[in-house]
């Protein structure tokens, strides 16, 4: 069973590191794994990334990446976002995104698996535990030399996702509900509120704002920066027709930039933010 958990576990990490890879990149590599052995004392600089999950046992994995893998990583979704000079601190830091964006996809498959809320904590650079079971990946990128990872399991990890069940479907009767006056056909929504389910609203995403007086607007050039009231780890605002609705995460799909909805803003709270 835990070899078998195993398996699902790095090719489901694989599987989404690879989307993100594609969505990045433009195009999505080969990548091909196999169990490794004990992590041998490595000779150049490795950049060794533990990410936490919110499940019991030390829900903890790491990826572990020579210098040369982080950055042609780095490169190539730079290179594809059309920065063709990036420092190694870009490179790295866009590495760590995708990582990110990898093991926040990687929770979702963890919590449909495990039947309950899994959400990441804050990552962290530090070296895998001794009696985590590794796994090596090769990254392949069409008419480019292959680039090693390293993948490194936490036992309980392991041991929470081997303890979780599929839930078995249960048949319900659904219970008699009286019709309300005013309600749809089968119970369903009010016929007047179908009148405005076609109705189009503005969606926007807000990442902060910032005041400026006029004489500092007015200073503006091209590649000047301007500071916003939030920080970057902060949820952006997902705006409709005025009114803050929701709190997410920015993410990159297919290329496109968009929001991963992490919470629903409360009537109240919407109300405040209308003024």
């Amino acid at each position: 069973m835990a070899d078998h958990t195993a398996t699902w576990l790095v090719e489901e990490w694989i599987s989404r590191f690879g989307q993100v890879l594609e969505s990045m990149v433009g195009e999505r590599p080969q990548l091909e794994w196999t169990t490794a052995e004990a992590a041998a004392p490595e000779t150049a600089p490795v950049l060794s990334w533990e990410q936490s999950f919110t499940m019991g046992n030390g829900g903890s994995l790491w990826i572990a990446a020579a210098e040369q893998t982080w950055t042609e990583i780095g490169a190539r979704a730079l290179e594809a976002a059309g920065l063709q000079e990036a420092s190694v601190d870009d490179r790295r830091g866009t590495y760590i995104e995708i990582l990110g964006q990898t093991h926040s996809a990687l929770s979702q498959t963890l919590a449909a698996r495990l039947g309950c809320e899994v959400t990441c904590q804050e990552a962290t650079e530090s070296a895998a535990a001794a009696d985590a079971e590794s796994f090596s990946i090769q990254i392949h990128f069409p008419g480019s030399k292959s680039v090693p990872l390293r993948l490194a399991i936490a036992p309980g990890f392991l041991d929470t996702v081997s303890a979780s069940r599929a839930p078995e479907p249960v048949e319900t009767v659904a219970p008699a509900v009286r019709q309300a006056p005013g309600a749809g056909r089968d119970g369903g929504p009010p016929e007047t509120l179908d009148l405005l389910l076609e109705v189009e609203l503005p969606v926007s995403v807000s990442f902060g704002r910032a005041y400026l007086p006029l004489q500092d607007v007015l200073r503006l050039t091209t590649g000047a920066i301007v500071e916003l009231s939030r920080s970057v780890l902060e949820p952006v605002d997902v705006i409709v027709n005025n009114c803050v609705i929701a709190r997410g995460e920015v993410v990159v799909v297919e290329g496109n930039y968009g929001v991963r909805i992490q919470q629903i803003i409360g009537r109240q709270e919407r109300l405040r933010t209308l003024n």
